[in-house]
């Protein structure tokens, strides 16, 4: 595994992990303690204003409670990034309030459920476990023969909320095998290598002043797909 961390000048750091050797949160301390030395050395300008900011995703080890106080203890600022997303919020974003988050839940037969949350409203372990409530709820309807003979199989990444254990009580409960999903492979994640993938391609262009406007076109794309495009993305996921 190959650990880079970069900015528009160029290369800032980079290690080569043994085979088989993952992040972990100690391990990825360690490595932004290597990083902050590397800018003393290349941008000390940089470090001495303290206008560090770090973009990284919502893995478990950038989210972990020894990260944030490492990275408060270095005096960075985190930007934002969205979860089920490969794609990131710029720095000159205008304001996170305005960013619209979606939950979606579907198979390789079409959406089971969606949900839009509040603007500036984050998953929590707790809402995640009535998104899995009403997702169940949902599937009872289309499709009882699956949850009568308790086969449904769930994947979703190593995001805090998912891997709470609040949410592994939740699915026990409900009796939902769950996929394992290595750190850092959206490409193992339908979800992000297939569907926001689409989704991203359908908003290009298209700007919204309003919630509604962003829900009805969410809506838009939804009633434009068909059977085959779910069925599609789930299959793909067979030869990862």
């Amino acid at each position: 595994m190959l650990c880079v961390w970069w900015d528009r000048k160029g290369i800032i750091h980079y290690e080569l992990l043994p085979r088989n050797e993952t992040v972990t949160a100690t391990l990825y301390v360690q490595q932004l303690a290597r990083v902050q030395e590397k800018l003393k050395e290349k941008q000390p300008a940089l470090i001495n204003r303290k206008g560090v900011m770090l973009l990284n995703d919502n893995s478990r080890p950038h989210t972990a409670r020894i990260t944030q106080e490492k990275i408060l203890d270095l005096k960075w600022s985190v930007l934002l990034h969205l979860p089920y997303s490969s794609v990131s919020i710029p720095p000159k974003f205008p304001k996170w309030e305005k960013i619209q988050m979606v939950t979606v839940w579907w198979s390789a037969m079409g959406i089971i459920h969606y949900n839009f949350l509040n603007p500036g409203e984050t998953i929590t372990a707790e809402k995640y476990c009535r998104e899995i409530d009403n997702m169940h709820e949902k599937l009872k309807q289309l499709n009882p023969v699956l949850i009568n003979r308790k086969g449904s199989i769930l994947l979703h990444d190593n995001a805090r909320p998912h891997v709470a254990q609040l949410t592994q009580q939740k699915l026990n409960e409900l009796g939902y095998e769950t996929l394992p999903h290595p750190a850092y492979s959206p490409d193992l994640s339908p979800t992000d290598y297939h569907f926001f993938k689409h989704l991203d391609h359908y908003l290009q262009g298209k700007i919204f002043t309003n919630q509604a406007a962003a829900e009805n076109a969410f809506k838009e794309f939804i009633n434009s797909r068909t059977t085959e495009f779910y069925a599609t993305g789930i299959n793909k996921l067979t030869v990862c």
